[in-house]
């Protein structure tokens, strides 16, 4: 069933992709009768939250990567195209340590919440674009948003962490040589005054401070409009309570004003997403949870990778 380089034991391990010898299985393969027209949109499935040690590794993601690499395999005649979002961070950004720091000058540790109460009790401060952090802070409460995370650094720009994790990248890149299509990449995270869980789009798209406007995101409408055009769309990966739901909440919202249909076509891949562990004031698996119940409830289809 699958081809013979593929071992799930590597899900955990990094190495060097074996590109000619997947081609030539790719090869062996052939195409001719693969002519489905489903699409798999995975989530950030990068070795900075799938490899066991990384700095936001998710627990249970290596076993989230096998899922996903052998339900490839499974479905390469149904799967005409790979959408993969790129987690894609610099280190001085709004969520990161180095934003930060408190009357004595030390940054906050991972998974501090920053909220605007205790910025006006100047228990932190920002060391850049006071004015605009601080809206930032308070739009996010004022959007019903995750209050602001400080996360451990992660999937930065030519980092290790960044790459996909390899057992997947090579079943992606299998999947690409035999139907002849190209992956297809989205970048996300790298405006510096937002956090942008969703791949569509940041958690805030406009801040206002002073009587001024500043845009720090878009609705990535061109890529929900690529999406629709395919039977149905199978989404996965990390994290089930922050990256994968908010993206799933804005196809969703999407599709309510748009074309209520593609609500029925996804496809959530249950068994190959995890969620981030609980932080204090924060059970983020119950809340993964809940979200697929609310995402089922909405008419979208959750299942499980080996039902395909």
């Amino acid at each position: 069933m699958y081809p013979n380089f593929y071992s799930r034991e590597l899900a955990d391990k990094i190495f060097l992709p074996r590109c000619q010898l997947i081609a030539e299985a790719a090869a062996d393969a052939g195409i001719a009768a693969y002519r489905g027209n489903d699409a798999l949109f995975l989530i950030d499935t990068q070795i900075g939250f799938c490899q066991p040690g990384a700095g936001l590794y998710v627990n249970g993601a290596e076993k989230d990567i096998a899922n996903i690499s052998e339900f490839i395999y499974r479905n390469t005649g149904n799967l005409a195209k790979i959408f993969l979002s790129m987690d894609t961070h610099h280190v001085h950004q709004i969520f990161f340590p180095s934003f930060w720091r408190d009357e004595s000058g030390r940054s906050p540790a991972p998974y501090t919440i920053i909220a605007y109460d205790d910025l006006l009790a100047k228990r932190w401060f920002p060391r850049r674009d006071e004015a605009w952090a601080e809206a930032y802070v308070r739009r996010l409460e004022e959007q019903g948003k995750y209050q602001l995370c400080i996360w451990p650094y992660h999937t930065m720009l030519g980092s290790v962490d960044h790459a996909l994790q390899p057992l997947l990248y090579e079943a992606c890149l299998y999947h690409s040589l035999v139907r002849g299509e190209p992956l297809r990449f989205v970048l996300k995270g790298e405006q510096p005054l937002t956090e942008n869980y969703s791949v569509f789009a940041p958690e805030v798209e406009l801040l206002q401070t002073g009587g001024k406007d500043r845009s720090v995101g878009v609705f990535n409408r061109g890529l929900a409009e690529q999406l629709g055009s395919y039977d149905r769309i199978f989404i996965a990966g990390e994290a089930s309570s922050h990256c994968v739901k908010a993206t799933i909440e804005d196809f969703l919202s999407y599709a309510a004003e748009n074309n209520p249909e593609l609500t029925s076509r996804l496809c959530i891949l249950a068994d190959c997403m995890s969620p981030v562990s609980p932080v204090p004031g924060a059970d983020f698996p119950l809340i993964a949870a809940k979200a697929l119940e609310d995402f089922a409830a909405a008419g979208a289809k959750v299942v499980r990778s080996s039902d395909y």
